[in-house]
């Protein structure tokens, strides 16, 4: 792993760029070929393929010799009780080759892209040439820094195009799948796949904006001179709010297609699910994480979205522990999970207004 992440720092200009391609051929390597055997199972199981052609058979082998070759496979068969086996085996050679030949790579390409100089200056996004006057920035708006953060941060006007087509074409492509591949496949139940596949995206994406929203004056130590503007600083962080969240306008497009397909199946319990504490808890929790996220982001360069991540999942971790320990001990039952999970909103809800004024005070000072 550490040679392939030498490698991918050879290869890429950027930090950004080389974390981004190890992290891709991480989850290729571990989850490429359990998706690649459910592939084989689909078109064997739909007859494209024979059980027994060359095609099939081939992948399936391929599939065995990347599980065999998983450092993960051979610590759970090393933790298991009766282990007998050899520890250098397949995965071991295997992965020592592998390793050898990234670092002779590394070493060949080294003179042909590491001695390549790279200008460092903050990168303008996807913005398009002045001979492109639909898709070019034109003249600032009235707020200037949404402006500069929707074009140059965030791609503009194309960037909003490429995503508008390759969300349409991805949205079609599997509900052309699942309507393929099932009996009977409803108008409502296409607005639902719609929907709730178009809610992971926004969450995603607005969990990406909200770690690289004062990324740029971070990095670049530009944050003195945007505090000369004649606005307050709460006004710079919500107008650069404001211009980052109209890159999130095509995804709300196909998620409110979707909604209105299937708002029917949506609204026959919704005063049942509005009752829950759960839910709320949850919507509290996502808008927490992203504020979480953007005031990690005013005090590191790189990796404020994961450190948030980590940082949300063992506070979650530890406070369902502790409840089911209260319950399992006799403590309390739902009732009293309830209204713990009620004060533990009411908590993150306080904790969204505080940070707040940690972002500010950060940002002022």
């Amino acid at each position: 792993m550490s040679n392939l992440g030498l490698v991918c720092s050879v290869l890429c200009s950027r930090s950004r760029t080389a974390s981004t391609l190890v992290l891709i051929s991480l989850f290729m390597y571990f989850l490429g070929p359990p998706l690649l055997g459910w592939c084989i199972d689909g078109a064997v199981s739909e007859n494209w393929v024979g059980a027994n052609s060359l095609i099939v058979g081939g992948t399936k082998s391929f599939i065995e010799l990347c599980y065999e070759s998983s450092v993960l496979r051979q610590l759970s068969l090393i933790l298991t009780s009766g282990f007998s086996e050899s520890p250098w085996g397949f995965q071991f050679w295997t992965n020592l080759m592998a390793g050898v030949l990234f670092f002779l790579l590394a070493s060949l390409c080294f003179n042909r892209f590491a001695l390549t100089e790279v200008s460092t200056d903050p990168g303008r996004g996807l913005v398009s040439k002045k001979r492109n006057r639909i898709f070019s920035p034109g003249r600032a708006w009235m707020q200037a820094l949404a402006w500069k953060d929707f074009y140059f941060v965030n791609g503009g006007l194309g960037m909003a195009l490429i995503k508008h087509i390759c969300y349409g074409v991805a949205l079609f492509s599997l509900c052309a799948y699942i309507s393929y591949t099932s009996r009977s496949y409803s108008l409502q139940e296409m607005g639902l796949t719609v929907f709730w596949t178009m809610l992971i995206v926004v969450l995603i994406e607005i969990s990406l904006i909200s770690s690289r929203i004062f990324h740029v004056e971070v990095q670049w130590k530009t944050l003195v001179s945007t505090a000369m503007l004649p606005q307050s600083m709460a006004q710079i962080a919500y107008a650069k709010v404001f211009g980052s969240m109209l890159a999130v306008i095509p995804a709300f497009f196909y998620l409110i297609i979707g909604g209105l397909l299937g708002i029917e199946e949506m609204t026959q319990d919704l005063g049942m699910v509005l009752a829950e504490p759960g839910l709320w808890l949850t919507c509290i929790e996502i808008l927490f994480f992203w504020h979480l996220t953007a005031l990690l982001s005013t005090f590191i360069k790189w990796g404020a979205l994961p450190l948030a991540f980590v940082l949300m999942w063992v506070g979650n971790m530890v406070f369902f522990f502790s409840m089911s320990m209260v319950i399992m001990g006799g403590g309390g039952g739902p009732d009293v999970f309830e209204a713990v999970t009620i004060l533990f909103t009411l908590f993150l809800s306080a904790s969204i207004a505080g940070s707040h004024f940690m972002i500010n005070e950060r940002l002022t000072y």
